[in-house]
């Protein structure tokens, strides 16, 4: 059943409502609309087959004389409705609440897309699973395996807080568990059936059970725990060769080619101090993780070369320093530094240019409009 309609905005102001409430009354305007909210309702495709005046004015909460409020709507200049073989008609209106007519269709399409949500090929039926709460369900899946606390915070760390399936790419902050093979599919909800999405991901997934951190760990170079690749191997003949890739190590630089911007012997006093320039209040913790990094002697990986490469690409230096801290927090051995922190600067970038934006707008907002025309003025002379 619906739950709402479309009314025009220029309802209240066209010449066919201005007609009715000059024949019958202000009040007149709310009957057709209570007329409207009931086909919505009961009568989504606008056909009032069966029905007579009595139905029409009762449905329209019509309180005048009877018979008068149907014979102006069908007045020719007015025509709100229309006289059919064996009722009524609300006229054209299925041009303007297509939504609405067609709340039948989308109920057989829900329900048939219900019905193969909750197929199953065991001996329980789909009606008796049907029947479960998604309590019972859940008890069933952890009778086929369960995780703890602790497992669960070791895969969050493992992905960074990342969603497996956009990279991020939501905009949303954190994560959630989602179930591989769904639940109410037979899934279980041990370690290896679950993977970190963002909520829109999640919502939208449906009965998918495609496991994406496959895709995410080959994608930024690091190996799969086998622990957590059990699932994998059920659903496809290749994955466990696919979670756990062994890719030959990249090809260390020439270092001659690197910038550094810690002041060292391959320094570039102009490029250090584009660094300092660009980076601001950021560039002494990101030197400093820089160095730190250096240490670590992660193969075919430049720091300063990425902070580099990101400081042209005007990515924000927040953004830049939690992608390098992310090497340095992380538990496991990262295969592909490089996809690694780029994963994270995507994430990162828009939410740090998002805070600087708010902040802007705020201190704007409270100048005074001799300020504000200066500034305007000020960028007027830039340009």
């Amino acid at each position: 059943m619906n739950k709402d309609f479309r009314v025009s905005v220029t309802l209240p102001t066209h010449p066919k409502a201005l007609k009715l409430m000059r024949k019958l009354g202000d009040r007149a305007f709310y009957n057709l609309i209570r007329l409207w909210a009931f086909v919505s309702a009961n009568k989504p495709n606008g056909v009032l087959s069966g029905y007579d005046e009595d139905d029409i004015e009762i449905a329209s909460d019509w309180n005048g004389e009877p018979g008068q409020f149907v014979k102006i709507l069908l007045d020719p200049k007015i025509r709100f409705l229309e006289k059919s073989d064996d009722g009524f008609i609300i006229h054209d209106w299925q041009d303007h609440n297509e939504y609405a007519s067609h709340a039948d269709e989308r109920s057989e399409k829900a329900k048939k897309a219900a019905r193969a949500k909750w197929e199953t090929n065991d001996s329980e039926t789909t009606a008796e699973r049907n029947k479960k709460t998604r309590a019972q369900r859940l008890s069933d899946a952890r009778k086929k395996g369960r995780h703890s606390k602790v497992e669960w915070e070791e895969m969050f760390s493992f992905f960074n807080d990342t969603c497996v399936r956009c990279g991020g790419d939501s905009n949303l902050h954190g994560v959630v568990k989602d179930h591989i093979i769904p639940i109410y599919q037979g899934g279980s909800d041990g370690i290896d059936n679950l993977q970190p999405l963002c909520a829109r991901c999640n919502s939208g997934k449906g009965p998918e059970n495609k496991d994406f951190r496959i895709d995410w760990c080959e994608k930024n170079g690091l190996k799969m725990p086998a622990k957590w690749v059990s699932n994998a191997c059920r659903t496809s003949a290749n994955a466990c060769s696919n979670a756990c890739p062994s890719p030959s190590p990249t090809p260390s630089p020439d270092k001659s080619s690197l910038t550094n911007v810690s002041g060292g012997p391959l320094a570039d006093k102009k490029k250090s101090n584009h660094f300092r320039e660009k980076t601001g209040n950021y560039f002494k913790e990101i030197k400093a993780v820089c160095e730190k990094i250096a240490n670590l002697n992660l193969d075919g990986f430049n720091s300063y070369k990425f902070v580099q490469a990101q400081v042209n690409n005007r990515g924000h230096p927040g953004a830049i320093l939690d992608a390098l801290n992310g090497i340095l927090k992380a538990k496991f051995p990262i295969e592909k530094p490089w996809g690694f922190v780029n994963s994270i600067m995507r994430r990162e970038n828009g939410n740090f240019n998002e805070a600087d934006a708010i902040k802007i707008h705020q201190e704007m907002k409270n100048l005074k409009p001799g300020e504000l025309s200066n500034l305007t003025h000020g960028l007027f002379d830039q340009l």
